[in-house]
């Protein structure tokens, strides 16, 4: 598989970008803030982790795969053409799977860097600013449907965190709503229900208070 001009394993490749991921990850806005400037909004941490696992998602989901390759048949037999576009349609289907997983490898550790820094004694961040970067770049109908939803419930309860929740409850269904059968769609609707479960898992407390 080849990205960034270099060709090597899938699994390599997997490797690497979830350590990359994780390091991106550990690599906290609201630290870097703090160092420019004092009392810094959470809207605002949450604002740049938002672009930061929006630029980083998207830089590597431009990279994968996925755009169909136009069939150049080599051979003049019928059978030999058939055959070449066969092979054509597998490697295809392969392309998807194997982007499929190294956008989960990547993100899913992208994800616990930022929620479980290493440098933080595995405190981080919340989970939700990356949330909404990483499936911006991945679902960006879904995930504005799901941003709308949190400033609307934000102005009828006037709570941010539970606002935060309910949005992020709801954007698997945004995702399977509005997914594409061509392209990462149902992976990405799983992908979305495990970052839902970290991020739930995070703040379980958190999310106790806020409704009662």
């Amino acid at each position: 598989m080849e990205l960034f001009g270099f060709k090597w394993n899938v699994f390599h490749w997997a490797l690497i970008l979830g350590i990359g991921g994780y390091f991106v990850g550990t690599l906290s806005c609201r630290s870097i803030l703090n160092k420019f400037f004092k009392n810094i909004s959470e809207v605002v941490v949450l604002i740049c982790e938002a672009l930061k696992g929006f630029i980083f998602t998207y830089f590597i989901y431009l990279k994968l795969p996925l755009k169909e390759q136009p069939m150049r048949f080599q051979s003049k037999g019928l059978w030999e053409m058939v055959g070449e576009a066969i092979s054509s349609l597998v490697q295809g289907i392969q392309n998807v799977q194997y982007s499929a997983l190294l956008i989960i490898v990547f993100t899913g550790l992208f994800l616990l860097g930022s929620s479980l820094n290493p440098f933080k004694k595995f405190k981080g961040e919340n989970g939700i600013g990356i949330t909404y970067g990483v499936f911006m770049a991945l679902a960006p109908l879904a995930t504005l449907c799901a941003v709308l939803l949190n400033l609307i419930l934000f102005f009828i309860k006037k709570t941010r965190k539970a606002s935060y929740f309910l949005s992020l409850l709801l954007l698997p269904l945004f995702i399977y709503i509005f997914y594409d059968e061509k392209d990462l769609g149902v992976f990405i609707f799983y992908l979305s229900i495990g970052f839902l479960f970290i991020v739930f898992l995070k703040h379980v407390r958190k999310i106790k208070r806020s409704f009662v």
